[in-house]
């Protein structure tokens, strides 16, 4: 897979990767193919829970590998609006102490992992970030943002680094050029580092974040170019190819009589997709793997089903999200006319003017599910051509 080997090729040399796109593209199927890539087995959609961390050996061949140490040890992480520096590079929490209190300083999911790289108790650490721009990243980076950078690393190449920063910890007492004891919570030990602590090489970072979504915030540009960017889009070659269709159908020999499921599914997402990047851009395009379930059809009949299903609890839904108040472009994706066939589906409901209200309309829809089979199949034909 070309994009997976430009992951695996830009982990080794820069460390950072984030993969974004709109929903449906395949960025979390492309994660669960680097672990397993990583885990070197190809049968393997490994599954980690937020906060839970697995090792994986890393299997052998190919260039991109020589440079990524024999066993990787991964942790994954969801961003959100209250993920804070404290949960990601170092907090202090109150414990009794003396018959008072301490704070005790503890360590984030990055600096942890970092850590026990240094100290040998792991030889890599592979930290994917879901949903990066949910947080506030400025924040939560800090600056360890620096340390993103690999020349900013302790060693390159396994060789040491004469530009290396040392690292240290705002807030942490330094004695005799050792820390304070600090917190490690996934094991529970405590270690002390080098007052002039350098960040390890053999930390990468693969996040993901998702293109359409309006309520995240931005990423901050000091972070985002320390990261090597790959855009994930809608790609109907490789729908086409998980349908089974030999090849990319053409509109061209299409009818309304002559198209199956497969190829209504295929001109359906085109069709939806050049609106889309026609009204709003493609940051908001519809992804092929919202159709997954197709890939699995068993028969004719299933497949129909299966894409009704989609339609009604995807497809549809997201496009209302997207074009809601636009009852133009409603009625053109929808092709509501005076005696279309879609009008067992949607129909314009107009409403008069009141005290306050403007008179206009607006699209009233039915799930196809609600209609009979034929009828539904002849409503779907009819929107995706």
């Amino acid at each position: 897979m070309e994009i997976l080997d430009s992951v695996l090729e830009s982990l080794k040399e820069q460390k950072n990767v984030l993969i974004y796109g709109p929903p449906g593209t395949g960025k979390t199927y492309l994660l669960s193919q680097i672990i397993s890539n990583l885990c070197g087995t190809k049968d393997v959609t490994p599954v980690i829970t937020p906060g839970e961390d697995e090792v994986f050996g890393l299997a052998e061949g190919g260039d991109w590998k020589a440079q990524i140490p024999s066993n990787i040890e991964v942790e994954w992480v969801t961003f959100h609006q209250y993920y804070s520096y404290d949960d990601f590079i170092l907090g202090k929490r109150p414990i009794p102490k003396d018959g008072g209190m301490f704070l005790e300083p503890y360590l984030g999911i990055l600096t942890d992992g970092a850590l026990r790289v240094s100290v040998g108790e792991s030889e890599a650490y592979l930290l994917i970030i879901d949903e990066i721009n949910r947080a506030n990243t400025s924040q939560v980076f800090g600056e360890f943002i620096t340390f993103m950078e690999p020349g900013y690393r302790a060693t390159i190449d396994g060789k040491e680094n004469s530009n290396a920063l040392p690292v240290r910890f705002p807030g942490v007492i330094y004695e005799d050029d050792r820390s304070e004891h600090l917190l490690s919570l996934r094991n529970g030990n405590r270690y002390q580092i080098p007052y002039n602590w350098k960040f390890p090489e053999n930390v990468f970072v693969v996040a993901t974040m998702n293109s359409v979504d309006r309520a995240a915030l931005p990423l901050d540009s000091a972070l985002t170019r320390r990261f090597y960017r790959i855009e994930l889009r809608c790609d109907l070659k490789v729908l086409a190819e998980n349908l089974g269709l030999t090849e990319e159908p053409s509109r061209d020999t299409a009818s309304l009589d002559s198209i199956g499921y497969k190829e209504c599914a295929y001109f359906l997402l085109e069709r939806l997709n050049t609106i889309i990047c026609a009204e709003i851009g493609s940051d908001f395009e519809l992804g092929h793997f919202l159709l997954k379930d197709l890939f699995s059809a068993s028969s004719d009949e299933d497949g129909w089903n299966l894409l009704i299903d989609a339609w009604d609890h995807k497809l549809f839904p997201q496009i209302m999200d997207r074009f809601t108040g636009r009852n133009e472009v409603l009625k053109d994706i929808f092709k509501v006319s005076e005696g279309s066939v879609t009008e067992l589906v949607f129909n314009e409901i107009h409403y008069s003017s009141a005290e306050g209200v403007e008179s206009g309309s607006y699209i009233k829809a039915s799930r196809l599910k609600d209609v009979e089979t034929d009828g539904a199949i002849n409503v779907i034909k009819q929107i995706s051509l």
